[in-house]
């Protein structure tokens, strides 16, 4: 008798988390499901010890497949090659620094996804931990499921360790202009966006890391700014038109983060620069878009701003 395929490949990408990949493959392990599940670790010559911890999960558990990388691919790659070796019906995300929480995280999601067919991915809330602490419990302000079609994926904000999504990637491989983007997961959910609906599931089922080597969260914001703009500019051009009013809204706001974050520098010719070519994207709009942009954007603004001083308020009282 031949062993039944798995029903969810779970994927995870690590390098360089020796002090992490540990608790999140255990993490894995603790889900309690009704199907079959596997591991596929995608471990990119780590200068650690990661890649010994690995070997020692494999090695103990006959479900978990660890693929030894020969060089170094970096991470975009690496998510590629290791999505590529996912098996199952469905694809959980993992990456080896972030872990699950809720024991039943899986068994949620595919149950969802099993009754729901016009949907491609769901994902859910999760907290924040920077330096052994939760620095944020919650991510959303949603209060219950929520749905995107096509396009409005650009409004889910969804990370990586909350993702699990059906498995076309045989049918369906990501484009190879993929392997020259900067960062992988806006542009892989924004590319399985093309192919079904997008749920966000109202629980909180996992934990993402702040630390000081995180890809994203412990880089400037101007390096990461700049990493966003060269990630819309390669992703747009295999986009329908439905997602191009997005591409273009989303770099006008990444412009506009750029002088802010530029503004409060000693004046430079830089923050010139880019408030003239902020200035020159504007005109690309028409009155209608150009006053709805900036409305949102400095409501949004003006919002925050009074629930960080209402917080600093709440705390000396």
């Amino acid at each position: 008798m031949t062993e039944a395929a798995p029903s969810v490949s779970v994927c995870i990408i690590t390098y360089n988390h020796e002090q992490f990949i540990g608790q999140a493959i255990d993490s894995v392990l603790m889900q309690e499901c009704t199907f079959p599940i596997d591991i596929v670790i995608g471990e990119d010559c780590s200068a650690d010890s990661t890649g010994g911890i690995c070997r020692e999960y494999a090695l103990k558990h006959a479900h978990i497949k660890l693929l030894n990388n020969q060089t170094n691919l970096g991470m975009v790659n690496n998510f590629l090659r290791t999505s590529m070796s996912c098996s199952g019906k469905y694809i959980a995300m993992l990456e080896g620094d972030d872990y699950w929480t809720d024991p039943h995280k899986l068994q949620k999601q595919v149950d969802f996804l099993e009754a729901n067919s016009d949907f491609i991915l769901c994902y859910h809330d999760k907290t924040h931990q920077k330096d052994g602490a939760i620095v944020r419990e919650s991510t959303y302000d949603f209060k219950e499921n929520k749905y995107f079609v096509q396009e409005e994926v650009f409004a889910a904000h969804i990370l990586t360790v909350t993702v699990v999504f059906r498995n076309i990637l045989s049918e369906h491989p990501f484009p190879a202009a993929f392997r020259k983007l900067p960062l992988y997961d806006f542009g892989a959910w924004a590319y399985l966006s093309l192919f079904g609906k997008c749920a966000y599931l109202n629980f909180n089922g996992a934990t993402y890391r702040i630390h000081a080597d995180s890809v994203f969260s412990s880089k400037e914001p101007l390096a990461n700014y700049s990493k966003m703009l060269r990630l819309f500019r390669l992703l747009k051009t295999h986009f329908p038109q439905n997602y191009q009013p997005n591409f273009k809204y989303y770099a006008l706001l990444i412009y506009f983060m750029i002088t802010e974050e530029l503004r409060l520098k000693p004046f430079s010719a830089k923050y010139l620069y880019y408030l003239s070519v902020l200035f020159i994207k504007s005109r690309q709009f028409n009155i209608d878009e150009f006053t709805g942009f900036y409305s949102s954007l400095y409501k949004t603004i003006i919002k925050k701003k009074i629930k960080s001083v209402l917080g600093r308020y709440l705390e000396v009282v």
